[in-house]
């Protein structure tokens, strides 16, 4: 299998023994955070490398393929035509909008200062900085004081920012978009499959299938999806939990019940996904039980979740 050549970014020094575990090819040091490339042959080893980087005391804050675009700030221009709006309010339109990607940040649209429908906003006196950004002027909506939801950074010349929370609905050309704008290069892939897979805990099994779906994402640790009806439905309590994801939709969660002992959200399913493989299909948090593939156990993923959105699933 051919490789891929990823760079992770870590927060800190590259710690000497890193070098005893990972072949490294490159090391750049960038302010205070620390970029290095490697060799990738699957996501199951790009989720070991982040297990090492774990067991050395290391989070990375971003993973993305080294052939996607170098450097901590990146603004592309979209074709579409971008809209927010607040019941009959537009807030901004634009045809010449922009996606902005900060490394370690979830992307967001940034649109020209024109294209603002300004008798909505009144200025702030928040002042703040980005190190990367730079310095912030922000404006709230008329009768919001304190929600300053609109941001015009000076490193963004002649584009503002306006928080995606902020309007009732964003429309892509007339197509509604639910969560924020997705990372064009951030890849998802649903493979259907046959092998064995078991989820314990304590000695219980949770779920247990020969016909599984494997979700790989650029970044995160591979997750084996297993069919509902093949999962131990007696351990479950539903969850109010729920948050969504750009790439498979809306999840709803289940607490896990084990000799008398609560687990939290151990289990989430998207009731309507948008990836069509993944209907009826339920995902154990691998990195608090322990997963079976045709009988072998699988080391346990380590994963912060520090590059991405807090309003995202797992995975």
């Amino acid at each position: 299998m051919s490789a891929s050549r990823y760079r992770i970014t870590i927060d800190g020094p590259v710690p000497d023994r890193l070098f005893e575990l990972i072949e490294t090819h490159r090391v750049v040091t960038l302010d205070e955070l620390t970029e290095f490339e490697c060799e990738i042959r699957d996501p199951a080893e790009l989720a070991g490398v982040l297990a090492k980087l774990g067991g050395l005391g290391v989070m990375a804050s971003s993973v993305r393929q080294a052939d996607q675009p170098s450097g901590r700030l990146r603004v592309d221009p979209v074709k579409t035509r971008v809209r927010a709006v607040t019941g009959a309010a537009v807030l901004i339109d634009s045809s010449e909008a922009s996606l902005v990607h900060v490394a370690g940040e979830s992307p967001g649209f940034a649109v020209p200062v024109p294209d603002v429908n300004w008798p909505q906003f009144s200025e702030s006196d928040t002042t703040a900085s980005h190190p990367i950004l730079g310095d912030a002027t922000f404006w709230h909506p008329s009768g919001q004081p304190g929600n300053d939801a609109l941001v015009a950074w000076s490193r963004l010349e002649g584009l503002v920012q306006l928080d995606h929370d902020a309007a009732g609905m964003w429309f892509e050309e007339d197509a509604p978009i639910i969560y924020p704008p997705r990372d064009p290069f951030r890849r998802v892939d649903v493979h259907p499959s046959s092998r064995l897979v078991r989820y314990e805990l304590d000695g219980q099994v949770i779920a247990k299938t020969n016909r599984p779906v494997l979700v790989t994402e650029t970044g995160l640790p591979a997750r084996w999806y297993v069919p509902f009806l093949d999962l131990n439905q007696a351990l479950l309590t539903p969850s109010i939990t729920s948050t969504g994801c750009q790439y498979k939709g809306e999840a709803s969660y289940w607490s896990v019940e084990i000799n008398g002992e609560t687990h939290g959200d151990l289990v989430w399913t998207y009731p309507a996904p948008i990836a069509p493989l993944l209907s009826g299909m339920v995902c154990v948090l691998a990195e608090r039980v322990d997963t079976f593939v045709n009988g072998v156990l699988e080391p346990r993923p380590v994963f912060s979740p520090a590059w991405l959105s807090p309003s995202l699933g797992l995975s």
